[in-house]
């Protein structure tokens, strides 16, 4: 893995269990800059069919670690989620169709929720303004940004657009369709890979009393 300031991290991995095409077990290590292990993982993934579709689960087990691990595993979910889009993009572009056309359209719900160490009118601002999202909403690493446009406002459009190694492009559209100032984000949005759509969602981001986020 390369960090943003250039430094490579090895990475290594075992594979411990294969039940195809039900699971995969596995554990992977880094090693640090100079060459000791930063860390252990141990990941399980299912994959189960559900609605026509196959709902795949990923669980990171940590079983060792140092100090200096903190911030790579405190960015372990965001990573596994961008590699997810990634492979369902892979899957899309293979299958070469715009599952849009199909005659049967397959609906499903999921939740994530973050308790951050920050008020919500932070957090708020932090979507809400053009430059902080930028920082914050964007592809990989190995993907670069073409096109990105934000009109924060009820009615207002959002658009990101870029290009994977490999001249694979991506394209999000949304519109917004209610927002509460530190409290509710309603929008719906589309994503398109190589100009096929993969995706029409309907999210809603809050805060909650507790401190946490939903999404």
């Amino acid at each position: 893995m390369r960090a943003p300031d250039g430094t490579i991290y090895p990475m290594t991995g075992v594979y411990q269990e294969i039940v195809a095409p039900e699971r995969i077990v596995f554990i992977s290590s880094a090693l640090g800059k100079d060459g000791q292990p930063l860390f252990e993982v141990e990941h399980t993934v299912t994959f189960v069919v559900d609605s026509g579709k196959t709902r795949l689960t990923v669980r990171s087990h940590v079983l060792k670690s140092t100090g200096a691990a903190a911030p790579h595993l405190k960015g372990q979910e965001q990573g596994w989620s961008q590699s997810l889009m990634r492979l369902e993009g892979h899957l899309a572009s293979r299958q070469g169709e715009d599952r849009m056309t199909r005659s049967s359209t397959q609906h499903a719900t999921f939740v994530i929720e973050r308790a951050l160490g920050f008020a919500p009118a932070v957090v708020f601002a932090a979507w809400a303004d053009a430059g902080a999202k930028a920082r914050w909403f964007s592809g990989p690493n190995e993907w670069r940004q073409i096109a990105r446009e934000l009109e924060f406002r009820i009615g207002g459009r959002e658009h990101l657009s870029g290009e994977f190694a490999g001249g694979r492009t991506s394209v999000f559209n949304s519109t917004y369709h209610d927002i509460v100032p530190n409290e509710r984000i309603i929008y719906a949005y589309d994503m398109q890979i190589n100009d096929a759509y993969i995706s029409v969602s309907l999210r809603r981001s809050s805060s909650r009393p507790t401190g946490s986020v939903r999404d």
